[in-house]
Order: C-alpha cells, then structure tokens, then sequence
C-alpha cells in the first residue's frame, strides 16, 4: 500500500520547479508582446527586467512617459513601449528594422509615429519639466532622431552634423551641443527643469546648460526620425521621453541603457 501510495503522490522534490520571478512592469511588457503573438527569449526577460529593476532603483521609471528599445529581437518588441505596454509605434514608409540594433530610416520619409502627443492624458510631461533622449548607433547617421509629425518645432533632437547636436523641448529656439563622437554615434539627453534653459548630456559625459525659454508644449504626434518634413537617417536603437530628471538620473538612465544594449551588441 505504501509502494503505491508513492507511485501515485510523488515528493515535492520531483516536482518541477518555478519559473523566474520578474519585476510587475517587466512581466506586463512580456504579457503584451506575447499575447500579440511576439517572441521574446529567456535571455531577453533576464536584461528587460534587470533593466527595468534598476530604472526603479535609480527612481527614473516613475518619471517616463515612453521608453522603446528599437534594439529588439524583433519588431514587435521594438515597436511596443516598455514603460506603458498598451502604447505602440507604427512603421511609416518602410523604415528597416534590423535585430538588436534598431530602425533605420532614408533621410526622406521614413519614420515611426508614437500615437500621441506630448500631452495625451496620463503623461508627466510638462511646459517646463520635460527629458528626451535618443540613442544612434550608426556610424554615419544624422538629421532628427525624434521629433513631432507635425508642423511645430518646438520638440526635437537632432544630430547638426558630424560633431554637434540640438535640441528643442517646448521653445521655439533650439538649443546646442558639441558631439564627442565624429561618427554619430551617441546617446543624447536634454531636459527642462525650468523655464530659461535646457541641460543637455551626451554619452552619461558632462552636462551642458543652453539659455533658451519655453513658449508651449506643441501638437502633433512624437516621432522618432521625423520632425514635420525634415527627417533623419540614424539608426535608432532606444529612445524615451518624460518629466524632468536631474544629472544623477540622466547618468543613470544612460548607464542602465548602455549596460542592456552593450549586452546585445547594440550600443
């Protein structure tokens, strides 16, 4: 009777044992991508969610409104954003996405509409508290890496050229960078915090602070390659938007993103 007992009721040491545990945030990414019929492999979970922990810990995830990694292992991760999973962004005229590197867009009309304005209901996003950023891992890319669809000016990041970038975030005047890399390679980062100026970062080096005053939060659609019909021909690995963060977050967020894309071979 014992003999069968065991045959029929087995210890809890043959059982099989749990899956990984994820962050809550982590897991809703990995729910949406999947139950839209995405893939994303174990190896991903572990860096998509190291990446997401230490966001929280460094207390910048509570102040994004978007945060794609275009550095996927496929589109529909890609084009899903990490921070609010139910966001997408859409494909316009054929941009070439290419696996755990990015998009990459012509120049002249190809681009990814977010969906939404600046101001859609729920973003943090304010008149004078506002960080961008956008990080280009071609070696020859330039012209706006994330702008708006619309005709305003007032919102972009933009490599000038092989050594400067600029940047416009609610002002109509932008704001200026000197460029480390001649390659257009970087990450650049700006924000707001007031009303006179934007700080700006360019690979977690140091801060740059450029006098130009904030008018209005514009309309139109964010993009990412486009600003109205000037267009970019980076190709874009990440990018994020929301409230303003100070030099110790920025420097977090580019180091936390710089550790997950060095770990694909996308940084």
């Amino acid at each position: 009777m014992a003999n069968r007992l065991r045959t029929r009721y087995p210890s809890h040491a043959s059982l099989p044992s749990p899956g990984p545990t994820y962050d809550t945030d982590a897991q809703a990414w990995f729910v949406a991508v999947e139950g839209a019929g995405g893939l994303i492999s174990s190896g991903r979970k572990t860096l998509i969610d190291s990446l997401v922990s230490g966001l929280k810990a460094d207390g910048v995830w509570p102040l994004l409104d978007r945060l794609h990694l275009l550095a996927a292992e496929n589109a529909g991760q890609a084009l899903r954003d990490l921070r609010k999973p139910t966001k997408l962004s859409t494909p316009f005229n054929a941009p070439v996405f290419t696996a755990d590197r990015g998009y990459s867009f012509d120049g002249s009309s190809s681009y990814l509409d977010n969906g939404e304005p600046l101001t859609t209901s729920g973003n943090q996003l304010a008149l004078n508290s506002v960080t961008v950023g956008a990080w280009s891992n071609t070696g020859s890319g330039k012209g706006h890496m994330l702008g708006l669809s619309s005709a305003s000016a007032n919102f972009y990041l933009r490599s000038a050229g092989v050594s400067s970038a600029t940047a416009a975030l609610n002002g109509s005047v932008g704001a200026g960078i000197t460029v480390a890399s001649t390659t257009g390679t970087f990450h650049l980062l700006a924000t707001r915090a007031n009303s006179s100026a934007i700080r700006m970062q360019v690979n977690g080096g140091a801060f740059t602070d450029v006098t130009t005053a904030s008018s209005a939060i514009p309309t139109g659609n964010t993009a990412v390659a486009r600003q109205n019909t000037n267009y970019g021909t980076a190709r874009i690995a990440s990018f994020f938007y929301g409230s303003a963060m100070t030099d110790t977050q920025m420097t977090a967020i580019h180091n936390r993103l710089n550790t997950f894309l060095s770990a694909i071979g996308g940084a």
